[in-house]
Order: structure tokens, then C-alpha cells, then sequence
């Protein structure tokens, strides 16, 4: 892998890691000439072609996302089989590679790593996603301390392939909610906990919770209560402490309510470790007021209020069912957009009761110009009517493939050459006795090569045959005898690949004498000195027996 080129754009640096599900990549990026971080989607997995299109649709979705703490996803796509992601490029290392390497941790070094993660889960809560399998070794650390949260849409994709998920369980079983554990579907209050896992970590230097299978593993997230950190570590402040035991509470609704929420407190104790105050011993919890306890009436006092009771049951169960009815519209399976043109979709999201929301245009190049390549959800899904599903359009390839138009005219290969999203370079000229005259003889770049749009296209276009050159006879000297000296000049034709025998005859007041008698090949050049007496010297050339030039001096 390492030297090629990934989608014409990524050359392959070196290689910096392997997942569960990608092998992972340092690669220049070729046309914006910067380093990213490439991806390859293992080919046990990529062999699953819809299970690969569904990591790469929730990928896809999850590039909306614009946070500091989260990598970037710049593009998720195919090139022949093999499924690659193009992210931002974070020089340093995962966090429990740092954890295995320090822990425990400094508390104010885990803070700060909990404080960064908490912002990009806040943020990436309040969009709508969840990551679903928040552990250390999706959060990068560099080497200046930016923490950057990674691999959105991985879990969401695992979630509509349980064979596959339950393969991956091993990877994060330690980190993992126990309603996710139990087969609910991950939602805010699961990072929540998964980040308390992470912090127990790094303050530490262990899991709250192990054994020797996952389903052990499981059962101690679902039964048991986690140690308190700071028995294993004195230095773990009691109002930090609070946090990790509150994120880790077995049950979503003991847990803070939002990572806003968490965050505050993190913030807090940060803020306290850094001017030196006292930390709060307890962290901010929503608290209700006890109910007043009232003594009961009369028998019958209590019997109407009984009646009235149910008489309100009812009727609000009959409005709550009113509602739901109407609140909740019947499911559709997704169709399939794939490949469509964006109008044509439309039209066919809207037979089935649901709205295309476009969320992007980009280069593609296994679809055209305004087609369809992604959607999320992904075709065959079930969606309520009415909801949105977004589609990505491809703008086309990024790249032209440059097209033969050697022998056309030049006029048409112009066209050719501009209908490809390419343009007209240097136009040069020159002898050429195969191709016609106006035609083009060779081109550069050459055909059938891909090169980004609007990329020159150099032409050489054909004269015709050259025409033969004339043997020239140019008087020199003469001397005190009569006796004439001429230089005879000139080149072999080289219209024939065949030897061909050159003889000069001159013919003067002497007589008529052979003076140059030589078999040459095409193109050779004829240089010779030849004499003649009198006043009139004429100078014949033969060419294979036959005259082709004949000067009188």
C-alpha cells in the first residue's frame, strides 16, 4: 500500500495503525497538497458490500460535523473495491496508548483530555449524533495537548448488522453502558457513561470493571459498583470523584442529563485546580421537592374523587391516544436513490411520503454529474412519513481522462478535447509523411490518462511529407588550369526505409565522368567536392539509377 495513490488524490505515506474495522494511513493530499490521514476499510468487511455502504453512509453523515475536539471528515468513497476514509491528519497517539504509558494520569491532565472530550460530545449532542462507542482509543492526543474526538458513525452502522457488532463486542465491552450492553440502542446519557469509564481510567490507571469474558465484563457494568477512584488513587479529589460516580451510575436516568451538564462540572473543578480554591465535594444534581403527604376524607369523599379520577384517566388516554395517532405517522422503507438524478428522486421520495434535503455536492467518480451517490438512511430502511432524507450529489469526477485524438483534424480534436472538461495547450507543427496535413501526429498528455479538469492538452499537428531537398552545387575556386571546384550538398530522402545508391556524374569539356558513387540510408547527408573543366560544368545526381537533380555551372 505504501507509494500508491488512493482515488487519484491520497499517495500513501506510511502506515500508522489498525482497527477493528480500518487499517490507517499518513497520506499527502495531492491536490490541496497537505496531510491527511487515510483509512482503508479491512477487506473481510469490504466484501460486504452493504454493509460497507452503510459505514460509509453514516460516515458521511457524521462529516457535518465541525467541531475542534472532532476530526474532520473530508470524503468517504470507493475506488474499484476498496473502501477508504479521508479524515484530518492528528499527529500524536490514542489516549489509552497514553493511559498505558503514564497512568495514573496527572488530575489535572485527565481533567483537561474530560473537559475537550465532554465539549465535542456537548456539541455533537445538540446535532443530533451520538457516538456509540466513545473509549480511549478513539480519542487522539497530540503532541500539544489538542484532544480530538474520532470515528463517528461506526456504531450507528454496527447497530443494523448484529453479527458484526457482536464479533466487536471484546474491543469495547470494558466502556460500554449496560443499556447498550443489553441491546438498546446508544443515546446521550451511553457517551456519558463511557466517558466516566475513560476518566476512572486515566485517574486510575484501571477499569472499574473486568473479567476474563466479555459477557463477565457486561454483567459487572450491569450489577456491580465500581470502586471509588480515590482508594486507588489518595490524590483523586472527592468533588471529581462525585463526577466519575455519577457518570457511572448503572441506570441513564441517574446520570447527568446532558453533557452540558457534566461539563459544568468538569469546567468547575478545572477552574478550581487551576486558582488553587477548594474543590466542591459534590457535583450539581436536579433536585425535587418532597410531596406533602395529606390525610385522606371521607369514605365517600374518596369514592367521587376515585370516580373523578377515572373519569380524567380516560379522557386523557383517549386525547394521549388522539395524539400518537396523529404524532406518529406510519414507517416507509427508504427507497433506492442511488445512481438517480436529483429531480427523479425527488419525485420518487415523494410518492412514498418523504423529503430529499441535499447536503452536499462533491467529485465522484463512479457517478455523473448530478446523480445521486449516498443516502442517509440508507436504502430499504424503515423511516417515519414525512421525514428527511439527505442525499449527497456528485459533481462528477474530479479528474478527465484525456482523449485519443490522434489523426483527427484539428478542429475536432479541439472539440474532443474540450468536451472533456480539459483544454488546448501548445499547438505545434511539423513534417510528417503519415499523417494527413491539419491532423494531429501525437499528443501530450497522452490518451486514456486521467488528469484533473481543465488540464492543457499539448498538440503536434502534421505538415505533409517534407518536401525533398534540392542537392545544391556551389562553385568554390578556380585555378590557373580551367580546372572548377564545386561543393555538392544535400540529404538522402527519407521516404523509403530501404538503402538507396547515391551517384554524382559530372559532364564537362573533358567528357562525362562518374565522381561519387555510394549506397546510403534515408536521411543521410551528402557532402562531396567535385571538379569540372571549361566554361560549362553540368552536374547530374541518380538515385537508385534514376536523375533527380541536374545543375548546369
Amino acid at each position: 500500500m505504501i507509494g500508491s495513490v488512493v482515488n487519484y488524490r491520497y499517495e500513501i505515506l506510511e502506515k500508522i495503525g489498525d482497527g477493528s474495522f480500518f487499517s490507517v494511513y499518513k497520506a499527502r493530499d495531492k491536490v490541496l497538497n497537505r496531510l491527511v490521514a487515510v483509512k482503508i476499510l479491512h477487506s473481510k468487511y469490504a466484501e460486504d458490500e452493504q454493509f460497507a455502504q452503510r459505514i460509509c453512509s453514516e460516515i458521511h453523515a457524521s462529516s457535518e460535523l465541525s467541531h475542534p475536539n472532532i476530526t474532520r471528515i473530508y470524503e468517504c468513497d470507493r475506488q474499484d473495491n476498496v473502501w477508504f476514509v479521508a479524515t484530518e491528519y492528528v499527529r500524536g497517539i490514542n489516549l489509552k496508548e497514553r493511559v498505558k504509558r503514564i497512568a495514573p494520569m496527572t488530575v489535572s491532565g485527565a481533567v483537561d483530555v474530560a473537559v475537550a472530550v465532554c465539549e465535542a460530545l456537548d456539541y455533537a449532542h445538540r446535532q443530533g449524533f451520538v457516538h456509540g462507542d466513545m473509549r480511549p482509543h478513539n480519542i487522539l492526543v497530540s503532541s500539544e495537548g489538542l484532544v480530538k474526538l474520532t470515528d463517528f458513525g461506526i456504531a450507528p452502522a454496527l447497530a443494523t448488522f448484529p453479527t458484526v457488532q457482536a464479533s466487536n463486542m471484546f474491543q469495547s465491552v470494558h466502556y460500554m453502558a449496560p443499556e447498550v450492553a443489553e441491546g438498546k440502542p446508544p443515546q446521550p446519557a451511553s457517551d456519558l457513561y463511557s466517558l466516566g469509564v475513560a476518566l476512572y481510567e486515566m485517574l486510575t490507571g484501571t477499569l472499574p470493571f473486568d473479567a476474563e469474558t466479555p459477557i463477565g465484563v457486561a454483567l459487572k457494568h450491569a450489577k456491580d459498583p465500581p470502586q471509588p477512584p480515590h482508594e486507588l488513587n489518595a490524590g483523586v479529589p472527592k468533588g471529581l470523584e462525585t463526577i466519575v460516580m455519577k457518570a457511572l451510575e448503572k441506570s441513564p436516568g441517574a446520570r447527568y442529563n446532558s453533557a452540558r451538564a457534566m461539563l459544568n462540572d468538569l469546567l468547575e473543578v478545572r477552574d478550581a485546580l487551576r486558582t488553587g480554591r477548594p474543590i466542591r465535594p459534590e457535583a450539581r444534581e436536579t433536585r425535587t421537592e418532597p410531596v406533602e403527604e395529606r390525610p385522606s376524607g371521607l369514605l365517600a369523599n374518596a369514592f367521587k374523587s376515585l370516580m373523578l379520577l377515572v373519569v380524567v384517566a380516560l379522557v386523557v388516554g383517549a386525547l394521549i391516544a388522539v395524539y400518537f395517532s396523529m404524532s406518529n405517522p406510519p414507517e416507509v422503507g427508504v427507497p433506492d436513490l442511488v445512481g438517480k438524478i436529483l429531480e427523479e428522486a425527488t419525485a420518487i421520495a415523494d410518492q412514498v411520503g418523504l423529503e430529499l434535503v441535499e447536503v452536499d455536492e462533491s467529485y465522484n467518480d463512479r457517478f455523473d454529474e448530478g446523480e445521486i451517490m449516498l443516502t442517509s438512511p440508507i436504502a430499504g430502511m424503515r423511516v417515519k412519513k414525512g421525514s428527511r432524507v439527505k442525499v449527497w450529489v456528485s459533481k462528477g469526477s474530479r479528474y478527465a481522462e484525456v482523449p485519443d485524438v490522434t489523426e483527427m483534424s484539428e478542429d475536432r480534436a479541439r472539440e474532443a478535447i474540450l468536451k472533456a472538461n480539459l483544454t488546448i495547450g501548445d499547438v505545434n507543427n511539423i513534417y510528417d509523411d503519415r499523417v494527413p496535413i491539419g491532423c494531429v501526429i501525437r499528443q501530450s498528455p497522452r490518451a486514456d490518462t486521467k488528469h484533473d479538469r481543465g488540464t492543457a492538452v499539448n498538440l503536434v499537428l502534421s505538415m505533409g511529407p517534407k518536401p525533398p531537398e534540392e542537392p545544391v552545387a556551389e562553385e568554390q575556386t578556380t585555378d590557373e588550369s580551367g580546372r572548377r571546384e564545386f561543393d555538392v550538398k544535400f540529404t538522402v530522402p527519407d521516404d523509403s526505409s530501404d538503402p538507396s545508391r547515391v551517384k554524382i556524374v559530372v559532364i564537362d569539356s573533358m567528357g562525362q565522368s562518374p565522381v561519387y558513387d555510394e549506397q546510403l540510408h534515408p536521411g543521410d547527408p551528402v557532402e562531396t567536392t567535385v571538379y569540372g573543366y571549361g566554361s560549362r560544368v553540368e552536374i547530374r545526381v541518380y538515385l537508385n539509377g534514376e536523375e533527380v537533380s541536374r545543375r548546369i555551372q
